[in-house]
């Protein structure tokens, strides 16, 4: 439940902050355009990051695993 409702957060703010940035490019506003298409990379940056270590982390407990050690030494 809670993984839905900040899905929706998330989509409803990514999608002002797409148009405030073409808001701001359309009233020649660049500079502040400019900076929300830096939060944007911050932000898509720091969700790859979260998605990287998560995978290392599945990587390591799949491949420590006693079956898939034994799995490999045969």
């Amino acid at each position: 439940m809670m993984k839905k409702v900040l899905t929706r957060i998330g989509l409803l703010l990514l999608i002002l902050d797409i148009a405030a940035i073409i808001f701001f490019f359309y009233i020649d506003k660049f500079s502040y355009a400019y900076g929300l298409m830096l939060v944007l990379f911050i932000v898509f940056s720091g969700m790859g990051g979260i998605y990287r270590l998560r995978n290392d982390e599945y990587m390591f407990k799949k491949l420590n695993s006693r079956n898939d050690y034994e799995d490999y030494t045969r």
